[in-house]
């Protein structure tokens, strides 16, 4: 979490300036959204971005047969508004937050990060670089030129009746799950080996799951 780390570095004095490629901290969403009871050692829970608490989960078989388990709470939260709330709290801490720019790379002896912002290149100095942006991090490969395997998450947001437990179906290629935000709507998504087949996987497990709710 960039945000969070740039909070973390200016509240104890450094100046801290944030690259986001994206208009808007937070979007597009790349995350499902849960997290355990945990997080309310580092930051209590707010209403601004939770969105809802669940107690429960379902591991199932192929056979439709499943296994419950009672959990602490889990948590589940608004990328959006949980990602927003830790970009307030860095600029709060006198972090400067630049969207709409792209990194593009880092001169190691001039300790200069170029950087494209308002259709043109720039630069500035800094004397520490975190990469915070993701497995394809162009910052990591600043200090790690291996080969890495990755796998790929899809998922959507649909209507369907739940009893507000979290499923869990690991016979599904490599795990698949359906998240409640309320008693109507839930997340539901595959985690996968990137491949040809990813899309039409999901698809089986959007029509397996859905049923008749299902539409293309």
């Amino acid at each position: 979490m960039g945000c969070y780390l740039g909070y973390l570095v200016g509240k104890n004095g450094y100046h801290v300036t944030i690259i986001e490629e994206n208009e808007r901290i937070g979007v597009p969403v790349q995350c499902t959204g849960i997290l355990t009871s945990q997080i309310t050692k580092v930051l209590p829970m707010d209403p601004s971005f939770l969105v809802n608490t669940i107690t429960k989960t379902r591991v199932f078989s192929p056979e439709n047969e499943f296994v419950e388990f009672e959990l602490s709470d889990n948590y589940i939260v608004s990328r959006v508004f949980f990602d927003s709330h830790f970009a307030d709290m860095a600029k709060k801490v006198g972090a400067e937050i630049l969207t709409q720019t792209k990194y593009l790379r880092y001169n190691q002896k001039t300790k200069e990060v170029h950087y494209h912002n308002n259709q043109e290149e720039k630069t500035m100095k800094t004397d520490f670089l975190v990469g915070c942006d993701g497995p394809s991090s162009k910052v990591f490969s600043l200090i790690n030129t291996k080969k890495r395997k990755y796998w790929i998450g899809l998922q959507a947001t649909a209507k369907l009746a739940n009893d507000n437990v979290v499923e869990f179906y690991p016979w599904i290629r490599t795990y698949a799950w359906v998240v409640p935000e309320n008693k109507d709507i839930v997340r539901i998504g595959i985690a996968l080996p990137d491949g040809p087949h990813a899309r039409d996987t999901f698809k089986k497990f959007l029509r397996f799951r859905l049923g008749e709710h299902y539409q293309e």
